[in-house]
């Protein structure tokens, strides 16, 4: 019989990430799952020639801006990795109308301006207002560790710098996705 240091449940891709940091400590892993296949929620499925996305269908993290949490476990892991990007993200049908979403944020705003016409300058100002946000707060100032270990004197000079941007985002946190957006749209429609 075989004995390990560490039994991992789940073989989803956190428990699949745990497995590997652990085993690449020296610890003898072994991983458990209930399922045939390993990968959790990422997965596909097919029926009638129609292939359907059974979770997760997109991962970010890959990107060379702001906290990349992929590329850090494989830099850890020292495996190489490639990553091809997509222009489309993913497209959505919404009452007769085929929502394509960019990874460019100019050009999701006009696709969704198609849409909703009458929110074009709310949906261009959502945009930036989170852009700036987003550059402020992960790009300009990428954290590696859970709050509770990040050096406060690092996060305060990062406050500083940014402190309408950091208050906004600390503000987001404790709101649902409608009352945020709520603050910016007004046709309850662009809410579905």
């Amino acid at each position: 019989m075989k004995y390990y240091d560490v039994i991992v449940i789940g073989a989803g891709l956190s428990g699949l990430t745990a497995a590997s940091l652990l085993a690449k400590r020296g610890l003898q892993v072994g991983v458990i799952d209930n399922n045939y296949k390993p990968g959790g929620s990422c997965g596909i499925f097919k029926r009638n020639n129609i292939i359907f996305d059974q979770g997760a269908a997109m991962l970010y993290g890959f990107g060379e801006k702001g906290y990349n949490a992929h590329r850090l476990v494989f830099n850890f892991l020292e495996e190489p990795l490639s990553v091809i990007k997509h222009d489309l993200l993913y497209s959505v049908n919404f009452k007769g109308h085929r929502i394509k979403f960019w990874a460019d944020l100019e050009m999701f705003s006009k696709e969704l301006a198609k849409v909703f016409p009458s929110q074009r300058d709310n949906i261009k100002r959502f945009y930036l207002d989170m852009g700036k946000i987003y550059q402020h707060v992960m790009v300009e100032n990428p954290s590696y560790t859970t709050p509770d270990e990040t050096d406060a004197l690092v996060a305060f000079k990062s406050l500083l710098k940014h402190p309408v941007s950091y208050i906004r985002f600390l503000s987001y946190l404790n709101k649902s996705a409608k009352n945020l957006l709520q603050k910016y749209f007004s046709d309850q429609e662009i809410f579905k």
